[in-house]
């Protein structure tokens, strides 16, 4: 067994949901060899597994995502790498479903109208459609050395779309001043952080506290089942902190209170709580 671990800033929901996202497909990977586990230490998380990113990088890319087709590549802007463009027919509310050469497969629908029971986060709407952005981030991973604490901070410059759990990535022209589609200027997507995140909301859910959601931060390796309900709020290892945070429309968030179409969601910065009363400590 051996350790890895990656940088994270827990005010950050989308890498909180990374961190989480990370051990799962550790454990997805490894599950019939090792026992794996993982946990926050300060300003990082860290697994115990087999390998290291790579591996679990490695395997999540032999995957094909089912029903999206690849087109001719074409090289982004400002990129000298080329990247694959897809193609999916289906319904932007569709699972996105990874097939193994083996034939073994993993859903992912925390997003779609299969996640009946469980709240629901999408932070995505119109023409986006899951299967086809989990496609582009696979292949958004293949241009980037993953091997590195500083995974959730690896940026790409380009155009695909991606789910928008990082804040940095859900920055609107009111955030910003101006209108960077209008200028034509790329944003800049963190493709790590993207597809961690949305494996890690297949089982690991935020407890949902009003309008606000709170995901516990543990702080003893765990296994991924205990781990869950760590991060739910559900089981209350020793040293468990919480963090609250809410999913508002980039308009709202950007201070337009009732903004028509405001589809697309972004997360706040999460806020650390404590006790019973659920006191806010004041986020540096």
């Amino acid at each position: 067994m051996s350790r890895f671990q990656v940088d994270v800033d827990l005010g950050n929901p989308g890498q909180l949901l990374a961190c989480c996202g990370l051990l799962e497909a550790a454990d997805r990977a490894w599950r019939d060899r090792a026992f794996v586990t993982g946990h926050f230490d300060g300003g990082r998380f860290c697994i115990e597994a087999p390998g290291n990113i790579s591996a679990v990088v490695e395997w999540l890319r032999q995957a094909s995502v089912k029903n999206v087709q690849q087109k001719p590549q074409k090289r982004a802007r400002g990129s000298n790498s080329a990247l694959a463009e897809y193609d999916y027919s289906g319904s932007g509310d569709d699972p996105a479903v990874l097939c193994w050469p083996d034939g073994s497969e993993w859903r992912l629908n925390s997003w779609s109208g299969e996640d009946f029971g469980r709240t629901r986060i999408k932070t995505f709407a119109g023409q986006m459609k899951g299967p086809k952005v989990v496609a582009h981030l696979l292949d958004w991973m293949g241009s980037l050395e993953v091997d590195t604490p500083h995974l959730f901070d690896l940026g790409y410059e380009g155009n695909a779309s991606v789910f928008g759990f990082d804040a940095r990535k859900g920055r609107a022209a009111l955030d910003v001043g101006f209108s960077q589609d209008a200028l034509g200027i790329s944003g800049q997507d963190f493709p790590a952080v993207e597809l961690f995140a949305a494996i890690g909301l297949q089982g690991f859910r935020p407890r949902q506290d009003g309008d606000a959601l709170v995901l516990g931060v543990w702080q003893q390796p765990l296994p991924v089942e205990l781990a869950r309900a760590a991060a739910g709020c559900a089981f209350t290892p020793p040293g468990l902190r919480r963090f609250r945070f809410r999913l508002l429309g980039r308009k709202e968030r950007s201070g337009v209170a009732g903004a028509p179409n405001d589809q697309y969601k972004a997360f706040t910065r999460a806020q650390e709580i404590f006790g019973r009363e659920g006191e806010e400590i004041e986020d540096d």
